[in-house]
């Protein structure tokens, strides 16, 4: 499977914002932060890309990233085809450890199918925090009104690593 171009050019860009988020982090390691501990393992769905954190203000990040976070998205219909666009910020649980990662979807129903896959080349193996955005379409497995789990997970060697997940629905 080919990763389409209009996913490695905003997700470089998005790494390199990703990465002064990253440095932040770095520079308080051994310290949690309240942002780290609101939103550890958690991916945040929005419209746009996340503000950068205040560091002045971490209460009013947190209450500013909960309301912007979205649990439903809607779609458009590009050439006949439901097509979702959205961006998503990854507060990882454990770095990452490889420069491949994937954004898994999975039905959030009983059976907890795999549905699609975005893979993300290129991310820092010890990053924190991921910010991109993704287009997915119903041709490529997402379907409107079903209600997805989705996850950040690193292959590494044979073994699959959730750093983040979150919920979704589709409209």
């Amino acid at each position: 499977m080919t990763t389409p171009k209009r996913i490695i050019i905003p997700l470089a860009i998005a790494l390199l914002a990703a990465f002064s988020w990253a440095q932040e982090t770095d520079a308080n390691a051994g310290r949690k932060t309240k942002l780290d501990k609101a939103f550890k393992g958690t991916i945040l769905i929005s419209s746009d890309a996340l503000p950068t954190p205040d560091a002045e203000d971490p209460a009013g990040t947190i209450k500013t990233y909960k309301s912007l976070h979205k649990t439903v998205i809607e779609g458009d219909v590009v050439d006949g085809v439901a097509t979702w666009n959205f961006h998503f910020t990854a507060f990882v649980k454990s770095k990452p450890k490889t420069s491949s990662l994937t954004l898994e979807f999975y039905t959030d129903d009983k059976e907890k199918l795999f549905v699609a896959d975005k893979r993300l080349e290129g991310a820092a193996p010890n990053l924190s925090i991921l910010t991109s955005t993704v287009s997915i379409s119903e041709d490529e497995n997402l379907n409107r009104n079903r209600k997805y789990v989705l996850k950040l997970v690193a292959r590494r060697g044979k073994k699959s690593v959730t750093l983040a997940t979150t919920k979704l629905a589709t409209k």
